[in-house]
This record gives C-alpha cells, structure tokens and sequence, in this order.
C-alpha cells in the first residue's frame, strides 16, 4: 500500500455513539477523534531506545501536523544529530546537514526511508490506537492505557531504527493516554519490552516514547535547525505544499 493510500485509509469518522466517560473504550475513541479532527497541531516528544547491549539511542524533538496531510519533524538525536523531516501525504524529504551537501534531499537520497513513520507519525501513531480501541482501560490515575504487541506493535515501530531485528510477537508495548479539559489528548506515552527475533538471545531492551500536545500554534509552515535558522523548502517542496492544500 503506498503511503498516500494509507493516509486516505487514515482519515478522520466521529465516533457512533456519545461519549461515556465511565467507558475507556469511549474517552479514548473521542479523545482521538478530537484530536485527529483538529486543522493541526503540534508535539512535543522524545523517545528512548535502550538496548540490552550496546549505547542508548535517543530522540528528543517537536512535530507539525496539518490535516492536508503534511508532517514536519525537527529532532536532535544521539550524537547531537540534527534532524529536520518533512512528509507531505505521500513524499517525504530529510534535511541534509552534510558539508558537501546542505538541502534538502528525498528519503531514498538519505537512506532512511522510515523517518516520518512510526510513532515518529503522530497522526500514524493515533490511527493505529483508533484501531485497537477494545483494548483500552482505566489505570489506577483514571487515565486510559492500551496494550498493542503482534502486528500492531510492529506497525508502532516502523519508525523504530532496529524495526527488522525486533520480534513483535514476543515484545510488548503499553500507551498511556491523557486528555485535556476540552476533551483532546493532553499527552501520549508509550512503553515496551523489545526482544530479538534472534531466538538464541534471551536479551530484551527497551523503548520510551512520549508527546505532549498543543492546540495554539498559528505560525506559517517552516523548518529550522537545531541554531534556529531557517532551512528554506525547494521549489519541489513548495509545489508538492501547495498540491496537498488544494485538495481535500
């Protein structure tokens, strides 16, 4: 399925019945439909990957969601890394900051085909919750908390750099989710107990991953780096900006 696809597959169905508060199933189905439903909106979020062996791997960054289907992540990672993606519907551009080269290149160019997907995605990362609704449940704070593993869990990863080395069947995640006064989500996290799918390893690591969301932002689409200066998009960029606002 091409990603376009799966972002028509991802749009947006008000929930059928009136929200119970009394029902996790019903708080977390209008939550993220509250939120999904929003013109954009913006995170804040970090992610830990720790491995049973081997150096954390680390994220710490800010997204912006459009709801013309337009991603844009600004993150450093381990290695005070810098990075900057940005999806539009079914294309998506890396900033390289190489010497030789500092433009912008598409996903393929830089070998990383997985940035923007995952729970990298916000909007990927809530469609996937939408749909394993039957799993949520109050905690003891009266938050909603949901289980994912098998294939859901390995839809959760894709953005996880060792994705092809996890067996998804045998980890586990957990989200944790929080809304706000106006009924939105305030907040999402994740955790997981990942295992290898090298069965003669018993290893197991870890992943940590949250966002905190805000409804304010009214700033015109840009992309800056880790000094604050501005990253100006392609004439390639502009073009594919201006085709996904134009259409429904």
């Amino acid at each position: 399925m091409s990603l376009f696809l799966l972002w028509a597959a991802m749009q947006v169905v008000p929930p059928e019945k009136p929200l119970d508060r009394k029902d996790a199933r019903s708080v977390a189905e209008h939550a993220i439909f509250n939120t999904r439903k929003q013109e954009r909106y913006e995170t804040a979020f970090k992610a830990t990957i720790a491995p049973a062996v081997g150096d954390r791997f680390e994220r710490k960054g800010t997204s912006l969601w459009l709801s013309q289907g337009i991603l844009s992540l600004h993150y450093l990672a381990s290695g005070n890394r810098d990075m900057n993606v940005l999806r539009v519907r079914d294309e998506v551009w890396i900033y390289s900051h190489h010497e030789r080269v500092k433009d912008w290149v598409t996903a393929a160019q830089d070998g990383d085909e997985r940035a923007g997907r995952g729970l990298e995605n916000p909007e990927e990362a809530l469609a996937l919750l939408s749909s394993h609704l039957a799993e949520a449940r109050f905690d003891a704070k009266g938050n909603v908390e949901m289980a994912l593993a098998g294939k859901s869990l390995a839809a959760a990863l894709k953005g996880h750099p060792q994705a092809d080395e996890i067996d998804p069947d045998a980890s586990s995640m957990k989200a944790l989710l929080e809304t706000d006064k106006d009924g939105r989500l305030k907040s999402v996290a994740f955790s997981a107990t990942l295992r290898p799918k090298d069965k003669k390893s018993n290893l197991a690591g870890s992943y940590e991953a949250s966002a905190d969301f805000s409804y304010t932002g009214k700033g015109a689409l840009r992309a800056v780096d880790a000094a604050g200066k501005e990253l100006p998009f392609s004439d390639v960029i502009l073009k594919a900006i201006e085709a996904a606002r134009s259409k429904p």
